[in-house]
């Protein structure tokens, strides 16, 4: 399947309305803006073919991207990113979709390809509305809740402390991550990026 002039899509999942702006579940919209405002002028909206999503397009070392945040509630995600990918004849292994992990600590973020949707209503979503579960993910790590908690509910409260002390790193190391899969692919992004993380764990490690 030739796309339609775009090297890939990048998906930002979460939700919209100011009370779920700063919130856990709302990591892959927050780490698209930070991707838009670090690169100020090379990335643009554009009319979108499909409703209730915001479309960016932009580009890295020459190859043109797009940048999507669904806006139908994360159990809807797939509606937006599944018509993207038929309209632009985008494969499901250039569909990066950045998301909250909760089994990773506030910081902590990893690239993976495929798997279970562990839970996640937005990455089941996308599943149902691709038909595979073949397609790369950038797992922002946000903490399981306190003992005793809702994860539900936690995910869609302000970050706690740990979270919003981590936030500003966290999104820095996403800005590097989405642009290592953009520019080198998901099997070099995955090197640099895990081996970067597990340097920076290492006590005395220079450098």
């Amino acid at each position: 399947m030739q796309s339609r002039g775009f090297h890939g899509l990048i998906v930002g999942l979460g939700n919209p309305g100011p009370e779920y702006e700063r919130t856990p579940h709302n990591m892959g919209f927050l780490a698209l803006d930070a991707l838009f405002s670090a690169s100020p002028g090379a990335w643009g909206v554009v009319k979108a073919p499909v409703g209730k999503c915001e479309l960016h397009r932009g580009g890295f070392n020459g190859s043109t991207w797009l940048a999507v945040k669904p806006l139908t509630y994360m159990n809807r995600s797939g509606d937006a990113v599944g018509t993207l990918a038929r309209w632009y004849r985008i494969p499901a292994e250039q569909i990066l979709v950045v998301h909250d992990e909760l089994d990773l600590p506030p910081g902590t973020l990893r690239f993976k390809m495929g798997g279970g949707a562990a839970g996640h209503k937005g990455i089941l979503s996308i599943v149902q509305s691709l038909g595979t579960n073949a397609f790369p993910r950038l797992r922002i790590g946000i903490g399981r809740p306190p003992s005793g908690h809702d994860p539900a509910g936690y995910v869609l409260r302000p970050f706690h402390a740990e979270g919003l002390t981590a936030l500003p790193d966290t999104l820095t190391t996403a800005i590097t991550a989405i642009t290592l899969f953009c520019a080198k692919g998901l099997t070099l992004g995955m090197q640099e990026l895990h081996g970067s993380q597990r340097k920076s764990l290492v006590p005395g490690q220079a450098d």
